[in-house]
């Protein structure tokens, strides 16, 4: 779906959604909660890169709402991350395992 042409005979409660836009200059950061659903579009040739910080709660708490209608890649990125912090297995085991997920964010 794109969120910026949003096909609402698929999507019907995507016209429930109140956007937030937001522009980050260069050498700003910003901040978004766990779980929060967002859509990223650059004004101008760039780089950018996230940064995902995992606590055991956080890895549980997405866990706990895989069933609420998750994308499967989604699901299988939070099952794998919950692998590396709660069972602490190391990233050279884990990495590899993020691939299905990286291949549905680009």
């Amino acid at each position: 779906m794109d969120p910026e042409q949003p096909d609402y005979v698929s999507f019907p409660q995507y016209r429930q959604v109140t956007p937030v836009v937001v522009n980050v200059s260069a050498g700003d950061v910003l901040y978004m909660p766990p779980g929060t659903l967002h859509h990223v579009r650059s004004l101008s040739t760039s780089i950018s890169f996230n940064i995902d910080w995992h606590t055991e709660r956080s890895v549980l708490d997405a866990l706990a709402q895989s069933s609420n209608g998750m994308p499967t890649e989604v699901v299988h990125y939070n099952a794998v991350a919950a692998l590396a912090v709660i069972a602490k297995i190391p990233e050279a085991i884990t990495f590899p395992l993020y691939q299905p997920y990286l291949s549905y964010v680009n």
